[in-house]
């Protein structure tokens, strides 16, 4: 189990840097000319608060991938993974999304949300989250996209 955790972990890792060289510019076809495809932002989950790097990733005019890393401490330090699509125009965005985080604390988790992108980058998040450990708890984030 912990060797699949750390092998996901890896394994986003490299997609995210094999993506990030090969989608420097954005999409001349979408709606969203102004959005930007790196995000860093600090969300909380239930009290912890996660700092995350997200990397977007257009689909169409109105859908793209966003594929997220995060780190952040209880006992331990540990990571949080996650891959969500995101459907919106220009500033309001909703947000689905699963993932895998916090060693044996949540475990696979689910994510339904909310995200509001500013013309000058600042991230507005609110949310929900559950797990098989965790019933459904909000969440809400505040950062900026380059």
């Amino acid at each position: 189990m912990f060797v699949m955790k750390k092998l996901s972990f890896l394994i986003l890792f490299v997609i995210f840097f094999f993506i990030s060289g090969a989608q420097n510019e954005v999409a001349t076809n979408s709606i969203k000319p102004a959005l930007r495809k790196n995000s860093f932002y600090v969300e909380t989950l239930v009290i912890l608060p996660v700092l995350s790097y997200d990397r977007f990733l257009p689909i169409s005019e109105k859908t793209g991938l966003v594929l997220k890393v995060g780190v952040s401490s209880y006992v331990d330090l540990f990571f949080i993974t996650e891959a969500s699509i995101l459907f919106g125009d220009i500033k309001h965005f909703f947000e689905l999304g699963i993932g895998w985080g916090g060693k044996n604390m949540w475990g696979p988790y689910g994510k339904l949300g909310y995200r509001y992108i500013g013309k000058k980058g600042l991230i507005l998040k609110a949310g929900a989250t559950t797990s098989k450990n965790i019933p459904i708890f909000p969440t809400v984030g505040i950062g900026f996209s380059i």
